[in-house]
This record gives structure tokens, C-alpha cells and sequence, in this order.
């Protein structure tokens, strides 16, 4: 079962493990553990890591594996910026749980871990009331998403892998984290799976985009201010297109009569360059029409199933790095992805990081690397695809089969 190959995990840390493996925990510790049976093909079991002393440094990890016989190599997928594991899971309504993305590949036999972005533990205003204390979130930059990411790939390398290197991949903010864990330690991975998130760019013009934002995050950051909370908008804008999509929306920016739904398609179809989270000027999330209320390529139902799982608070130290990574300002997180010697796919969407992907895959050069670009999606839209089985899970499978 899951939890006995978990209890080994946990078994090494307690000590069976090099000096080495037990520096890179840095004082993280499962706290506790549940299983579950949500299809019956598929164990699962919830783990919550705390780092430190702080109830609040907590993440989740989801661990998936399928029922009887052997299992290939680990498989982490680390969740999007602003997400919990539990969004390699969401599906849309009226389907069951095996229709979504991390049971899905855990169906075809791989040993699944499914990551955390980490999430403040705490309700709209609570940071800022002080009702909460935050501040931990200063340290939640990319340095510490790796050692998480670190943390839970020695927990798959002690569990059902029979020790072998575990593959590390992500979306968004969760490919850029693989990528830097991957850069700090190019020996502790076979594969790297990166999906429309990185930590590079050569084009001047992104570099110069991304270095306003970096300057303005670092004296934010400077001022003592160490989260965002204007990601609750988002929350907001999914929880009512979810609830009452024809209403009119409250949010007074959108023109007037406004639908919930179309409310929340302009913010994920029309580009802005003002947003900072959007990295390039053209950068979308899908494509569609928000004035017909359409999507392109994606699925509605399953893009409210996964946008209804953003965080409250975003760190403002992820934020920050990524900007100024991206503006050149400081290539920690990149310059030694020349050492990692495994085989690595990329998924490159034409109207989200797009070239950045390719140029991101140009810096692993002793790596084996399998690059697919679709040159008409946005960032998302291979995530929510109406056929996303096709266009996402099936090459996904395909390569890793080939490790």
C-alpha cells in the first residue's frame, strides 16, 4: 500500500540517509499522513510537510499509485504558482476522478507525486490585519520551492521507486521551480518535464519588461511587504463564474453588463501588459473570445475546476526571483543546466512563454531534448484542452516510456 512505502520515506529521514541527503532536507518533516481510495485502481495518500518550527511553512504533497504490480519511476509534477497539488487533479464536473491529469498518469503505472505551491494559511485580510502572521512568506522564493521539490524527490526516491532518480516536471510556476531544482541539483533527476514556465530569457525586450517588474518587486519587498493579495480577485472572478456565470458582474473594471463568465475570460484570454504575471506583452492564458463567451481550445468546465483552486495570498519572493531571472539579473536558477545530463521535454505554447521555451531548452547541453510547440495555444490551453488526454497526457506518457 501507498502509506507503507511512505513509512520507509519517513524511515530515511530519520536518519538512513548520506549527510548529504539529510543537509538538503533543511528541517523538513512529514506531520501527517492520510490515505484514500478515490477509484479503485488508485491508492492516495495526503502528506503535509512542515519546514521548521512554523505550523505556517507547511505544503501538501498528493502521493498516487496505482493498485497491485510494479511501478515505474517517480514522476513529480509541482503545481502552478498560486496552486495546491490538488490541481493535477481537478476535473470537470460530472467527471470522474481517474479524468484528470496526475491520476490519470498514475493510471498508466508511474509512481505520481503531485506538489504544492505553497499557500498562506490564511483568510482575504488576515495578512494584512496581522490576524495571521505572513511574514515567513519573505523566505517563500524560488530557493525554497527547490528544496522543497528537493525534499519530496527523496521521499519518492525511498518510496515505491526502488531508488531510482525520479523525473521532475511542472506548469507555469511549477516549471520554473523544476528547472531550478534541476540547475542546484542536475544529478538527483533522470528527466526533467518543463510546461510553459522558465527562468530564462536572451530577448531584450522580455529582459527589459521583466526588469521593471523585478525593481518594483525588490522595494516592495524592501518596504516589509512579503505577499500579494490581490490574487483574491481571481478567486473571486472563478468562484462566480462558477456559481452564477450569466449574472452581471459586481468587479466595476469590466464594461457594463459584464457577465460573471465573460468576466473571467477577459482576464484569461486578453492580453495585458501591465500584469505582471503576464511575462510578455502578448502573453495569454487561453484563447478564446470573452465576448461570445467562448473558448477556442479548452474546456469551460474544466478551467473553472482548476481556477477555483487559486490561493488567497501570492509570495511576493517567487515573484521577485522570477522577475529578475527573467530580466537577466540573476542567473542562480539557470546557470548550471549545462551539468544535467538526463533527457528533458518541453512543452512551448506560441502565445504564453513560447520562445522563451525554446531558448530556456538551448541551455541543457548535454541533456537529451525532446522540444513539442504548439505555435496557437496560450499558456493553458494544452492543460485544459478539450482533448488534453491527446495534446498533453499521451506525449507526456509517450516520452517518458522512452527514459
Amino acid at each position: 500500500m501507498a502509506w507503507a512505502h511512505v513509512a520507509c520515506a519517513v524511515g530515511c529521514l530519520l536518519g538512513v540517509v548520506s549527510a548529504a541527503e539529510g543537509a538538503l532536507a533543511q528541517g523538513r518533516k512529514v506531520v501527517s499522513a492520510s490515505e484514500s481510495q478515490p477509484s479503485p485502481a488508485l491508492a492516495r495518500t495526503a502528506l503535509t510537510i512542515q519546514a521548521g518550527q512554523s505550523s505556517f511553512n507547511r505544503f501538501d504533497v498528493v502521493h498516487l499509485q496505482r493498485e497491485g504490480g510494479e511501478h515505474d519511476p517517480a514522476v513529480i509534477l509541482l503545481a502552478p504558482f498560486g496552486f495546491p497539488a490538488e490541481f493535477w487533479e481537478a476535473a470537470a464536473p460530472g467527471n470522474g476522478y481517474e479524468d484528470s491529469f496526475g491520476p490519470s498518469l498514475a493510471l498508466e503505472g508511474y509512481d505520481v507525486w503531485l506538489v504544492d505551491s505553497r499557500l498562506a494559511a490564511a483568510a482575504p485580510g488576515q495578512c494584512e490585519s496581522g490576524a495571521v502572521d505572513c511574514s515567513p512568506m519573505q523566505d517563500w522564493g524560488v530557493a525554497t520551492a527547490v528544496e522543497d521539490a528537493a525534499f519530496v524527490a527523496k521521499l519518492a526516491k525511498g518510496s515505491g521507486s526502488c531508488g531510482r532518480r525520479p523525473v521532475i516536471g511542472g506548469l507555469s510556476g511549477g516549471s520554473s521551480t523544476a528547472l531550478a531544482a534541476v540547475n542546484r541539483y542536475p544529478e538527483k533527476f533522470d528527466g526533467l518535464f518543463l510546461w510553459e514556465g522558465t527562468l530564462f530569457t536572451p530577448d531584450p525586450a522580455i529582459r527589459a519588461r521583466n526588469a521593471a517588474f523585478c525593481a518594483a518587486d525588490q522595494a516592495t519587498f524592501a518596504q516589509g511587504t512579503y505577499f500579494d493579495g490581490s490574487v483574491a480577485v481571481f478567486q473571486l472572478l472563478f468562484h462566480l463564474a462558477t456559481v452564477a456565470p450569466n449574472d452581471p458582474s459586481p468587479i466595476p473594471i469590466f464594461p457594463p453588463g459584464t457577465t460573471n463568465l465573460q468576466a473571467i475570460l477577459f482576464a484569461l484570454t486578453l492580453p495585458n501588459p501591465s500584469n505582471p504575471l503576464n511575462f510578455t506583452e502578448t502573453f495569454v492564458r487561453l484563447v478564446g473570445d470573452p465576448f461570445a463567451a467562448t473558448l477556442t481550445y479548452s474546456d469551460i468546465d474544466r478551467v473553472l475546476a482548476w481556477g477555483g483552486l487559486v490561493g488567497t495570498y501570492a509570495p511576493i519572493a517567487f515573484i521577485r526571483d522570477s522577475h529578475c531571472a527573467m530580466a537577466g539579473v540573476d542567473s542562480s536558477f539557470t546557470n548550471r543546466l549545462h551539468k544535467f545530463k538526463g533527457s528533458a521535454l518541453v512543452f512551448a505554447e506560441g502565445l504564453g512563454f513560447g520562445q522563451m521555451m525554446v531558448d530556456t531548452a538551448a541551455l541543457l547541453t548535454q541533456a537529451d531534448v525532446t522540444i513539442d510547440v504548439n505555435p496557437t495555444f496560450g499558456e493553458s490551453d494544452r492543460y485544459s484542452h478539450v482533448d488534453w488526454q491527446g495534446e498533453a497526457l499521451e506525449p507526456l506518457v509517450a516520452w517518458l516510456d522512452g527514459l
